[in-house]
């Protein structure tokens, strides 16, 4: 009996079904890359403040936080830190949308913004401001040192710039969770700058030294004023599946937490 071929035969056999599942492993990788990197329309990442004088965009991040509006609905966050001269930083807040809409506690969102023509324009305007002081405390958090921040001895600064008119837009995004299972095509929100025109909000965070809590307050640190309805707004980004028809007045008021 020929032994040798018959190991050669099962040896190649193996290798074969080896080369099998390591193809069947890279493709199904390449797939969950795919997946979850379709979440964000490829242009998104370009679109920024050119208001920002002399600062530079440092830094993109995406975060989950939740909503005081919207309890039990959880939120993806994606915002661009700026380095500015003399060491300044400043955040800006530029996409956001819930993590899964068919949570219970997403009820009310759905409810109140809508989708495609029918959104609500002003209330998603009004929600970029309104993650100012939530994402300010959520990096205040993340500071190792932050609990030696108490009041009113010391205090921490996070300054925010937006546009004081600005035009929103709308794409659908997959959402997938740890499983790599998509769930739900969520509608997710971004904003355009109109014109050469920004405010700044700062919220200014410590810790109570009584109760221990964390304390944030803003304020409007600068504005341009200017008449949005002047504007012609700016063209939305490739991938966007609606949008407002107009440029929108924003940073009308400091929401406090």
């Amino acid at each position: 009996m020929n032994t040798e071929g018959s190991e050669w035969g099962n040896k190649g056999f193996a290798n074969e079904l080896a080369g099998l599942f390591v193809g069947r492993l890279v493709a199904g990788l390449c797939a969950m890359f795919l997946l979850i990197n379709c979440c964000l329309p490829p242009t998104l990442a370009a679109q920024g403040l050119n208001c920002m004088g002399g600062c530079n965009a440092v830094q993109t991040t995406s975060v989950k936080l939740s909503h005081p509006l919207y309890p039990g609905c959880l939120f993806f966050l994606t915002y661009v830190k700026y380095q500015c001269i003399g060491g300044k930083v400043s955040y800006w807040v530029q996409s956001f949308g819930p993590v899964n809409p068919n949570d219970p506690g997403c009820s009310g969102w759905n409810t109140d913004v809508g989708t495609g023509s029918n959104t609500n324009w002003t209330l998603v305007t009004w929600m970029f401001n309104s993650w100012y002081p939530i994402l300010a405390k959520h990096i205040f958090n993340q500071d190792p040192n932050a609990g030696f921040v108490t009041c009113p001895s010391s205090v921490r600064t996070y300054n925010f710039k937006q546009a004081s008119c600005t035009r929103i837009y709308g794409y659908v995004a997959n959402v997938v969770f740890e499983d790599f299972t998509t769930v739900a095509q969520a509608p997710h929100y971004g904003i355009l700058q109109c014109g050469q025109y920004c405010c700044e909000i700062g919220y200014d965070i410590c810790v109570d030294p009584v109760t221990n809590k964390v304390i944030t307050h803003g304020r409007l640190v600068d504005q341009n004023f200017v008449s949005c309805a002047q504007i012609v707004p700016p063209e939305v980004p490739e991938g966007s599946n609606y949008w407002s028809n107009t440029c929108i007045p924003a940073c009308v008021s400091v929401v406090q937490e």
